[in-house]
């Protein structure tokens, strides 16, 4: 256990030497735990002062050292062979040494030292952050006086995998530590050095450059390197747009991006294709309608900014409202240190299947004799296929309406020579079993007639149910005749 002097907080070193395992609580004066952390270390020696804590096990000559928080800042040994030496004492010595005692009156000497921290730090969403690297001195050098001697060293950043022009600001400079007249000064003394973490618009994943120590003047340098770790901002994959589908001629195209929570778009850089798979949500689209044996999944390649799915429609012999395709993506794979995900769990895509226009066409079902006198099929009005004729059952749920009306080359009087018995309500059924209806009418036996006559009957408009395709008259078909024979 050791106990700071000037505050009152102490910390306590634990080890269970059944599991092997140490813990190291650190409590304030009060008594009150302030943080607890793990360790394989056996330490027998604790060291506190107001900047830091000094761990030390004598056995094996190991040295820890921690901030007040309880973070580690470094981790040796006293010497190279460790493993093999027994200390049986430890020291630690007003001016910032620490002294190992070992058998037969050996004695090693940890000196003053100069140590920078690694630093983790997230990619700033907008503007810079700042990278704090803290560049501890254990204590200082005295003259042959014993007078402390204050300790310069430069600094300067280097590129890792992080660079200059994307990532950060490059540092350079100088560090003096100047000793100080109280004792906790002494032992140890921070400075920072403060690194601009730049935004970008690339997703990288994680990315490290270095903070480098040389040139010290009366001291030595025992870790001479901070890793910066530049951990890539979250990244959200969104729906960029949609293109509703046209059936059989076009495909419904999903189109997914990367972008910044603050809604920016980003640049795929990090040497690896992202994919984002899904599977089929509750649309009301079925197996005729689109190509469901292709799984849902894009690739936002190196260099993009977005990746593109089609489905792809399929032709049928329905005449339909529009349906709905409902993509629901669920799965990201990206490389393991990029953090890339949904603004929920799944995102759920719909887009539409829209049915090729359809056209109404009118013939006749044959000529009839004047002595037909029983309600029969005139004409035959069909609905088809307006690119290339094929009938189509209509699957709308609603009823087609046609409107037709006696165009003038009729040489057959109405009412003498026949009747129409259905033209006010001509109406091919939403039930998905009707592709026509037939125009009825009666042939009338006139005497005061004879010779042949002729019927003309043609298309003049069409109703549909609301939000179904459109539906032309056949510029081919829009009327048809028949004639009444002897």
């Amino acid at each position: 256990m050791g106990i700071n002097p000037v505050t009152g907080e102490s910390v306590i070193a634990g080890f269970d030497n059944e599991r092997a395992r140490g813990t190291i609580t650190g409590l304030a004066k009060d008594g009150r735990q302030t943080y607890q952390k793990s360790t394989d270390g056996n330490f027998d020696r604790v060291q506190v002062t107001s900047n830091g804590i000094f761990l030390a096990e004598s056995l094996s000559g190991r040295v820890c050292m921690l901030s007040p928080a309880g973070e580690l800042l470094f981790d040796r040994h006293a010497t190279e062979e460790s493993s093999a030496t027994n200390f049986e004492e430890v020291l630690f010595v007003s001016n910032g040494d620490i002294l190992f005692k070992g058998i037969k009156n050996r004695l090693v000497k940890m000196s003053h030292g100069l140590y920078v921290s690694d630093v983790k730090i997230n990619k700033p969403v907008d503007g810079y952050i700042t990278a704090l690297f803290s560049v501890t001195l254990t204590g200082f050098p005295t003259s042959e006086q014993g007078t402390p001697m204050p300790v310069h060293v430069d600094f300067f950043t280097k590129d890792g995998t992080a660079n200059q022009r994307e990532n950060y600001g490059p540092v350079k400079g100088s560090l003096s530590f100047i000793p100080s007249s109280d004792g906790a000064g002494r032992y140890m003394i921070k400075q920072d050095i403060e690194v601009p973490i730049k935004t970008n618009n690339l997703l990288e994943g994680r990315k490290m450059f270095e903070v480098n120590l040389a040139n010290v003047d009366q001291s030595y340098i025992v870790k001479p390197i901070g890793v910066g770790t530049i951990e890539d901002q979250e990244v959200l994959v969104k729906l960029v747009n949609t293109q509703n589908g046209l059936e059989g001629e076009r495909d419904i195209v999903y189109e997914l991006g990367i972008f910044k929570t603050n809604g920016q778009k980003l640049i795929n850089a990090t040497g690896s294709d992202i994919i984002v798979e899904g599977n089929y949500g509750r649309g009301t689209a079925d197996k005729l309608d689109f190509d469901m044996g292709v799984a849902p999944r894009l690739v936002i390649g190196k260099g993009a900014s977005g990746g593109k799915f089609n489905v792809n429609t399929l032709t049928d012999a329905r005449y339909e409202l529009p349906k709905t395709v409902v993509v629901d993506f669920n799965k990201i794979l990206a490389i393991n240190d990029a953090s890339v995900g949904f603004e929920g769990s799944i995102l759920s895509c719909r887009g539409l299947i829209i049915d090729q226009p359809a056209a109404v066409a009118i013939t006749s079902l044959g000529d009839h004799g004047r002595m037909n006198n029983i309600v029969s099929g005139f004409f035959k009005l069909s609905l088809l296929r307006a690119s290339d004729g094929q009938p189509l059952t209509n699957a709308t749920g609603g009823d087609i309406g046609i409107a037709c009306s006696i165009l003038a080359q009729t040489t057959a009087e109405e009412g003498k020579d026949f009747v129409l018995t259905n033209m006010h309500n001509l109406r091919v059924l939403g039930d998905g079993e009707r592709s026509a209806v037939n125009l009825d009418g009666i042939v009338l036996f006139n005497r005061d007639s004879s010779g042949a006559k002729k019927i003309v009957i043609g298309i003049d408009s069409i109703t549909k149910p609301d939000n179904a395709p459109d539906i032309i008259v056949s510029p081919k078909a829009a009327s048809a005749e028949f004639s009444i024979v002897e």
